[in-house]
Order: C-alpha cells, then structure tokens, then sequence
C-alpha cells in the first residue's frame, strides 16, 4: 500500500513539475513578445542583429550565442537564441 502511494505521489510531482516548467516558459515568451510588439525599435534590432549573425539561410544555433550583441537592447535574443 505505502508503494502505491509513494510511486501516485510521484507521478502526481512529475506532472505538477512539467506544467509548472511549461507555464513559465509560456509566461516569458508572452512577455518577451508583447515586449517586441509594444518597442518596434528594439524588434528591428533584434531582426537586424539575428539576420546578421545566423542570416535567412538557417536556424540558429546555441553556438551563434557568441557572436551576439549583449546589451540591454539584445537581451531578448540571448534567450531566444537558447531556446
């Protein structure tokens, strides 16, 4: 009885866990493209700086994160980038 407790109880952590990863994850993309939206001048940074860096031809990858601006206008990308 005590095992089939414990092995619910995990599973029940496990889920709470993933949702709450996944919840997060959710709230920062949404503030991060609400941010975007609401300064189009830092959006066409980011645009600029990510088409420098990576160009139209591919996705980036974790190893462009080196040649990224990293200012306060940038920020956004250095997440982005590590997604």
């Amino acid at each position: 009885m005590v095992s089939a407790l414990a092995d619910e109880q995990f599973i029940i952590t496990t889920i709470d866990l993933f949702e709450a990863g996944a919840e997060t994850t959710s709230n920062t993309l949404e503030f991060a493209f609400f941010y975007l939206m609401d300064n189009p001048e830092v959006q066409e940074k980011v645009y600029e700086e990510i088409s420098r860096v990576v160009g139209k031809d591919r996705l980036p990858t974790i190893a462009d994160k080196a040649e990224l601006v990293d200012n306060e206008d940038h920020k956004i990308i250095l997440y982005f980038n590590t997604l």
